[in-house]
């Protein structure tokens, strides 16, 4: 994968992250599903739903 591939499969990673990110900001019960069993959880919801969709 050349750099240029890589530089824009991260630019969409960020722009999906900031995406759901704001989203789950406006709409904090959306993110109830998610509940920590102890501690704090080492990714954010975003991140989590970023990992789960790529």
């Amino acid at each position: 994968m050349s750099n240029i591939e890589t530089s824009g499969f991260e630019t969409h990673l960020l722009e999906c992250y900031l995406f759901v990110d704001d989203y789950l900001q406006s709409n904090p019960k959306v993110a109830a599903w998610r509940r920590s069993t102890g501690g704090n959880p080492d990714f954010t919801d975003a991140e989590v739903i970023v990992i789960a969709l790529t």
